[in-house]
């Protein structure tokens, strides 16, 4: 039995250390959607990053459903630039840089959209799927698709 309680807090050890690991070398990434949005009406999406590591590159794809919704502009934050022309087309082809680097949570661009009127769907995606550059190594850093309905 004593045996036992030693191997399982050999694993629980183990666990919590890898995820500790796999926490410090990733990066979370999340758009900031309202909940709710009726017919006609304009709202916000922040792109934002948040990492232990100072990074200086954002490249991604943005994915909406264009028969619902326009995609009227792009403002860039926190001396990002952006290396991508704005469209309002889906999928959307971002790429951001930036000069120094920004470690913790950060907003790199605020999207506005507006519902449009003839809009039939009752639910609706945004979707957003890339990479981000480490700057002291350039570590290029896969994030899954992030999807806000």
């Amino acid at each position: 039995m004593k045996y036992f309680k030693y191997l399982f807090s050999f694993f629980v050890a183990i666990l919590l250390f890898s995820s500790i690991n796999v926490f410090a070398e990733g990066n979370i990434v999340k758009l900031n959607v309202p909940k709710t949005v009726s017919k006609d009406q304009e709202f916000t999406v922040d792109i934002q990053v948040t990492s232990q590591d100072a990074i200086d590159g954002f490249k991604a794809t943005l994915t909406y459903e264009t028969s619902s919704l326009e995609l009227l502009n792009m403002s860039v934050k926190d001396d990002w630039h952006q290396e991508s022309q704005f469209k309002n087309e889906s999928p959307l082809s971002l790429d951001f840089t930036h000069a120094n680097g920004l470690t913790g949570e950060t907003t790199i661009a605020t999207l506005k959209f507006k519902v449009k009127s003839d809009a039939t769907k009752t639910d609706t995606s945004i979707s957003i799927e890339g990479t981000t550059r480490v700057k002291e190594d350039e570590t290029i850093n896969t994030f899954e698709k992030v999807s806000e309905t």
